[in-house]
């Protein structure tokens, strides 16, 4: 059979799943309820990328590589896998005239083998006076991409959402064509915050619900870290998903968005009625109807005490991360943008089934803070350290700042802080089974596979841990090059995104 004709066949079979293959990969955080969880079995747990000799050069490939590909000099893009192609973000530069132009860039490999099928280039913004804190230089395009069928969609380091026809790259007749493009700048009025050290984090998109699409605009403060840019425009937009064109907008942050807004969205179903749930640059996690925007639930993910302040200084956090859904509970970690690294932070578990203000604590008329008794929240884990604990951990807080989604399994959960630390937790109550200190940093998340937790880390080591309440000594991988995204597992292969290569991995059995 012809290698055409071979496609087309595949793309009718795919065609009735709307997110292809039950193992694909789809989105960030595989589906709709975020869970860095795979349903697969025998994922890879002894690899090698490559053999050195005693002069650090490499003399040939490693153990259980199914293929390794070059990508780009900064890669943040975690992938995703459908329909036998896999999608990350990297950067790179070009020639245009006599120019050299920097681009955040999102390619396309075929998955059998990590052929380059496609590459999609967008141009630094520039001119109409943005800084680099709107669009960093070098960095990489770090949205992950979202497909249904035929359809791909991706927010972009411009704060374009880009919806794309991937159905000829698909049939192997052709490029994806753009269908429609929405300039969140121009026609909203965005100033997008992305601060020097974010890694080139940007929030990633959907899951869609019916024919809508959630985004989380990056709005954020100015180049001077004075205040917030255009406190009137959006901070969630919902867009026709075969369009572009609003549906409804929300700027509910207003003037207190402390930097920018890196999440992403949620959608869950709760009690039979679906909310798109986001967690935004004020430091609240907001629930919505996803048709109207009709405020469903709020809830401060912050003590009533704490305090903002620049350059990480301060207690009070947002979310980077992006909040999960399990058991018909929410769970998210509060952190900052990494370059403020380490502080105190919380980790929650929240009942969606609420309405109104969920928080913990509200403020009275006298300014007085009180507890709330129509608060959600079903437990919180953090704070500052007893004396006791202190003395033993040798830490001022129980959980530090995250930039990372966690992975639930059964009733743990898995955690990481950007300073180093993984947590394992009770999913019930909260009680902290173990912590480990990896002496590195973690800009990528936990995954969970078959028993298996796999946390990537900055200084380029995959770390596998073993499930369960006791803790034990992970097994370490080293990648090479530093890892600054998720991991997945998708039709039995591993993939793993270095700074400046993607691996497919599969253990022979």
């Amino acid at each position: 059979m012809k290698p055409i004709a071979f496609a087309l066949l595949s793309a009718l079979l795919w065609s009735a799943l709307p997110w292809g293959r039950a193992e694909d990969w789809p989105m960030w955080g595989r589906n709709s309820t975020r869970n860095m969880v795979s349903p697969e079995k025998n994922p890879p747990t002894d690899w090698q990328v490559e053999v050195k000799n005693k002069q650090g050069e490499v003399v040939k490939a490693g153990r259980n590589i199914k293929w390794a590909v070059p990508v780009g000099r900064r890669s943040q893009g975690s992938p995703v896998v459908a329909h036998g192609m896999v999608w990350v973000g990297t950067n790179a530069s070009k020639m245009e005239g006599e120019q050299r132009q920097d681009f955040s860039v999102l390619k396309c490999f075929r998955e059998s083998d990590g052929k380059l099928l496609y590459e999609y280039w967008s141009p630094r913004l520039s001119g109409r006076g943005f800084h680099q804190h709107h669009d960093w230089p070098g960095s990489s395009m770090a949205s992950s991409p979202l497909i249904e069928g035929d359809r791909l969609w991706l927010r972009t380091n411009r704060a374009d959402v880009v919806g794309f026809d991937i159905g000829p790259l698909r049939r192997g007749v052709g490029d994806p064509k753009v269908v429609w493009k929405t300039d969140m700048i121009q026609d909203f009025g965005v100033v997008p915050h992305h601060p020097a050290m974010a890694m080139g984090v940007t929030p990633s998109l959907g899951p869609t619900y019916k024919n809508l699409l959630h985004v989380i605009t990056g709005n954020g403060i100015d180049q001077d870290y004075e205040k917030v840019a255009a406190p009137n425009a959006p901070s969630v937009i919902c867009l026709d998903k075969d369009t572009g064109k609003a549906v409804w907008k929300d700027a509910s942050p207003g003037k207190n968005i402390m930097l920018s807004q890196l999440s992403s969205p949620l959608l869950a179903e709760v009690h039979g009625k679906t909310q798109v749930i986001v967690g935004l640059g004020d430091g609240w996690l907001r629930a919505f109807e996803p048709t109207t925007g009709k405020l469903i639930w709020k809830c401060d993910l912050n003590p009533k005490n704490t305090k903002w302040e620049t350059a990480g200084r301060g207690t009070k956090n947002y979310c980077v991360g992006t909040p999960v859904f399990h058991d018909n509970r929410i769970y998210i970690g509060t952190g900052q943008d990494a370059e403020h690294y380490e502080g105190l932070a919380w980790f929650y578990c929240i009942n969606p089934t609420k309405e109104g203000d969920i928080s913990l604590e509200l403020v009275d008329e006298q300014g007085q803070v009180c507890l709330n008794p129509n608060s959600g929240i079903v437990w919180r884990f953090g704070g500052p350290t007893t004396p006791k604990d202190q003395q033993k951990t040798q830490r001022d807080y129980y959980f530090g700042r995250t930039v990372g989604t966690c992975a639930i399994a059964g009733d743990l959960v898995y955690i990481s802080e950007i300073s180093g630390y993984v947590h394992c937790l009770d999913a019930r109550c909260g009680k902290r089974y173990w912590l480990y200190d990896f002496k590195s940093d973690a800009y990528g998340s936990p995954l969970w596979v078959d028993g298996t937790v796999y946390v990537p880390t900055g200084d380029g080591d995959m770390l596998l841990f073993e499930h369960g309440r006791a803790k034990k000594e992970p097994r370490r991988i080293e990648m090479s090059h530093a890892l600054y995204s998720t991991p997945v597992f998708a039709n039995g292969v591993l993939y793993v995104l270095s700074e400046s290569t993607l691996y497919a991995i599969q253990e022979k059995k």
